[in-house]
């Protein structure tokens, strides 16, 4: 699989046609007759964090996992779910859209080539994570390249676990996107190492945390180190890990662009 895979190519292609469709369901919703006062608008700052969150969860709609998970009905949910987030109804968003298009036609356009603009950025940063890096350098990450949790297979939390086998360093670099509906209690990264021959009652090094925001955009990380001894020792951990709280719900976060490159050798 391509490890340059991410949502923003997806977002990027379905973007035009979704104003395309949000524009003509607002004209087919509303007749023009003359002038009409429009009430309890959404406040603009607020308008394009939704228009945005709107389209970033579009955009992961079409990724095949997600889609494989999520009904028509389940989307349709998710969309309501944000614009209530906000503290806004559905009704206060269709509004809105038609006060723009009729009114503001021309900031409408503005608000959709910024946004466009905030995903070619997150784009560009994926690129330049890899610009850096060889084309012969193999990946060496051994499980899939991406993960969409909650995970069908049962799987609470996605573990990971690698063995460095000779001295060398490491690069650990991923995306994490958590839905803003997201259940869980601090969402993180969170691995160690420990001594490959005492992986159980040794002792463990924390590398520092990575603490996720839950705003259903796309972060990216990158867990680097040095292993110096002459020792095996072992990274595990987990890519996707939380407080433990009997109140938590299930997860809704994308893990993807999951590379791991080491200059020594791996058992």
């Amino acid at each position: 699989m391509n490890r340059r895979m991410n949502i923003t190519g997806s977002l990027s292609r379905m973007l035009i046609p979704a104003v395309i469709i949000v524009l003509a369901s607002a004209v087919s919703c509303f007749k023009i007759t003359g002038e009409r006062e429009f009430e309890n608008l959404i406040p603009e700052k607020d308008f394009e964090s939704i228009l945005y969150e709107l389209h970033l969860t579009n955009g992961l709609m079409s990724l095949p996992g997600m889609r494989n998970r999520y009904s028509d009905q389940d989307t349709t949910g998710l969309y309501v779910r944000i614009i209530e987030g906000y503290g806004y109804r559905t009704g206060q968003m269709d509004t809105t859209i038609q006060y723009y298009y009729i009114k503001k036609a021309k900031r409408l356009i503005k608000i959709y080539d910024q946004m466009l603009a905030r995903f070619s950025e997150i784009q560009a940063r994926v690129d330049q994570k890899y610009v850096s890096t060889s084309d012969n350098v193999v990946n060496q990450w051994k499980g899939n390249h991406y993960c969409f949790l909650p995970d069908t297979g049962t799987i609470e939390k996605p573990f990971f676990e690698i063995t460095l086998a000779t001295q060398g360093t490491y690069s650990l670099t991923f995306s994490v996107t958590v839905l803003p509906d997201d259940q869980t209690k601090d969402p993180c990264f969170r691995a160690w190492l420990c001594n490959a021959d005492s992986t159980e009652t040794g002792t463990k090094y924390y590398l520092p945390s990575q603490e996720y925001l839950k705003d259903g955009h796309p972060h990216f990380y990158t867990v680097t180190g040095t292993h110096t001894t002459m020792e095996r020792v072992v990274i595990k951990g987990y890519l996707y890990d939380f407080s433990n709280n009997p109140d938590a719900g299930v997860q809704n976060a994308v893990i993807e662009n999951i590379t791991f490159y080491y200059s020594g050798r791996l058992e």
